[in-house]
């Protein structure tokens, strides 16, 4: 297998997203840590092992529409089986009939497992707005 690069990474980053955007649970799933963490806009609490997270999934499949995501200022840092990214993240989306706008700096933590990268830290918390 060739070598990974940060472009590589990033673009697994993009793709994370766009497995969002579309609601496809089973590629986002296939993404995951068993052992993953995560918080964003959403969960608003800490969930912890795909179980939670699965859980959270699932319930996005039925109450998530129109999702759209830009991801900017994206700064990759790879340490070998590990891999940090973080970025701001501006999305666009419409949950149990209410329409949203969140900016957030995010940070996406990958560790390789047979090869791929696998999400084992997600955290993404929006900014409240400006004033």
């Amino acid at each position: 297998m060739a070598p990974r690069t940060t472009t590589d990474i990033e673009e697994f980053v993009r793709d994370a997203y766009r497995a969002m955007e579309t609601v496809d649970v089973d590629r986002v799933r296939t993404m995951l840590s068993d052992d993953l963490q995560a918080v964003d806009g959403l969960m608003r609490t800490w969930k912890r092992g795909l179980g939670e997270v699965g859980q959270h999934l699932a319930a996005l499949e039925s109450s998530l529409q129109r999702w759209g995501s830009e991801l900017g200022d994206m700064v990759v840092r790879d340490y070998g089986d590990t891999a940090i990214a973080t970025y701001l993240v501006e999305e666009r989306y419409s949950f149990a009939g209410q329409d949203y706008l969140d900016v957030a700096p995010t940070t996406m933590v990958l560790r390789r497992v047979d090869g791929d990268w696998k999400i084992v830290l997600f955290q993404s918390v929006p900014m409240p707005p400006e004033k």
